[in-house]
């Protein structure tokens, strides 16, 4: 079975993580670049205090879409008790964050949250990695590629928001910038991390 054979559990691991990434990541930018048109468009004017959330939080969730997927190394190598571990030193740490955020208000929370997230972000993952004998590097050579990709669509989008005309309706700016993202990811995708895209492919069966 894959799970007593480490080397194959890595090879299948990371081709999950690359995956996810691939589809998690520009949409994290994404959201950072168009907070405002999207929560204007779909929310409101009076939801406007969320737009600085959501940008505070969307680099979290990239982090957050690969910590997911630690869980299965937990328990597909028994090892639930050292996860349970790991969860309540995290938890400490999240409240203690959020207590110590509280005295700048939510904002301070998001942004208290943010940094914690990224101080755990290391042995979150080096943790379960031992249990396969995944070294860091290794998980960050499946990440490079679509992290450039989603910033080369950043610096793209940026741009653009810089072009458009000043008072375009938000609706207008999201229109336009969804797609161009999503057509300027995809080529700079295609360009650096076409292996990854035909992995992705395969494992939703577009592809043989």
């Amino acid at each position: 079975q894959i799970q007593d054979d480490n080397g194959k559990f890595r090879s299948a691991y990371l081709k999950v993580i690359g995956s996810i990434a691939l589809i998690t990541f520009p949409m994290m930018v994404g959201l950072w670049v168009a907070a405002e048109p999207f929560v204007l468009t779909l929310l409101g004017s009076q939801w406007q205090p969320v737009i600085l959330l959501l940008m505070i939080l969307a680099p979290v969730g990239m982090e957050q879409s690969l910590g997911t997927t630690v869980g299965t190394i937990y328990q597909a190598k028994g090892r639930p008790d050292l996860q349970f571990r790991w969860g309540i030193v995290s938890g400490i740490l999240i409240l203690t964050a959020f207590v110590i955020g509280l005295q700048w208000g939510i904002v301070g929370v998001a942004v208290a949250y943010v940094i914690a997230s990224f101080l755990w972000c290391y042995p979150s993952f080096n943790i379960p990695f031992s249990l396969i004998h995944l070294p860091m590097r290794d998980f960050g050579a499946v990440l490079w590629r679509p992290l450039v990709a989603s910033l080369l669509m950043l610096l793209v989008l940026v741009g653009l928001k810089f072009l458009l005309p000043t008072g375009l309706a938000s609706g207008w700016v999201l229109g336009i910038l969804i797609p161009i993202g999503g057509i300027s990811y995809l080529f700079a995708s295609w360009c650096i991390n076409r292996e990854q895209i035909q992995q992705l492919l395969v494992m939703v069966g577009l592809n043989k």
